[in-house]
């Protein structure tokens, strides 16, 4: 017996016939039905009981009976249940009982009206989803979201934060002080007590070359190219030298993608937005 589907409110119809002692068609007397919720305890009483209806137009045989179940919470149904169905007909003295059918409550499918109270948002959300969402790509066709970051030739940081002018003469500036340094002739050089002597100013130099170092690494990152690995999840943003074919000899540095609230972005449905350094 096949378990048939209907939802919560549905009217559920099943079908039986009658027959006599003899094998044929009878209608008999005090057609009744039975519906059990399955699972329940043996001694628990039927959630709904009633009367078939016999079937009287002449094209129909004898006994042919027709069992109308209104499956609602004011009867007794959940959704989510499962029920079995008993008959019994009184036929030749004889009340046998039958099981006509199973079914299975699914919740009731509801069509929306209003959208927080409000039929306008509703209306707005599914025009949305209708004109605006490409189920094909996950992407809004009002919102196109960055594959890939181009250079970025016009990024600013906070107030005062060096921009890549101001690094490049910085660097100069560096460059210069370090060539004076190196002309300094330490072993005839003489001053006060606590003066630098040739080797301090050796150690010193060491540190200018360091400082310059990281201005040129700094400047690398800021001229770099940046793309977005969504290889990766989440997403990480990679800097490529400047120019250069991107692949792993060529790679800077990389950092993970996340929104403002903290939520790692790791598809495409989340907007990339600007990425804010701080000196």
């Amino acid at each position: 017996m096949a378990l048939e589907y209907y939802q919560l409110d549905d009217t559920v119809y099943f079908a039986f016939a009658g027959n006599d002692t003899s094998g044929s068609g009878a209608d008999g007397a005090s057609p009744l039905f039975d519906v059990r919720l399955c699972g329940a305890a043996a001694d628990a009483a039927p959630v709904y009981s009633g009367s078939a209806t016999l079937l009287t137009h002449a094209s129909y045989p004898d006994g042919a009976h027709e069992v109308e179940i209104v499956a609602s919470e004011a009867n007794g149904f959940a959704a989510g249940n499962t029920y079995t169905v008993y008959c019994t007909l009184l036929v030749d003295s004889q009340n046998p009982t039958g099981v006509v059918g199973k079914f299975k409550l699914d919740r009731q499918l509801v069509d929306a009206v209003e959208l927080g109270s409000d039929a306008q948002s509703l209306a707005d959300l599914k025009d949305l989803a209708d004109t605006g969402y490409n189920p094909a790509t996950h992407k809004l066709a009002g919102v196109v979201l960055a594959d890939t970051c181009t250079t970025n030739t016009d990024m600013r940081g906070t107030d005062s934060a060096a921009t890549a002018t101001a690094l490049a003469t910085h660097d100069g500036k560096l460059d210069t002080v370090a060539g004076d340094v190196a002309n300094i002739d330490g072993a005839a050089m003489r001053g006060t007590d606590s003066a630098a002597l040739a080797t301090a100013l050796a150690t010193h130099d060491g540190k200018l070359d360091t400082a310059d170092e990281v201005v040129d690494a700094a400047l690398a990152i800021l001229k770099a190219d940046k793309v977005i690995d969504t290889g990766e999840d989440p997403w990480e943003l990679v800097y490529y030298v400047q120019g250069a074919a991107q692949e792993a000899g060529n790679e800077i540095m990389r950092k993970a993608l996340s929104q403002p609230d903290g939520t790692a972005v790791s598809s495409s449905d989340h907007i990339v937005g600007q990425e804010e350094h701080t000196t």
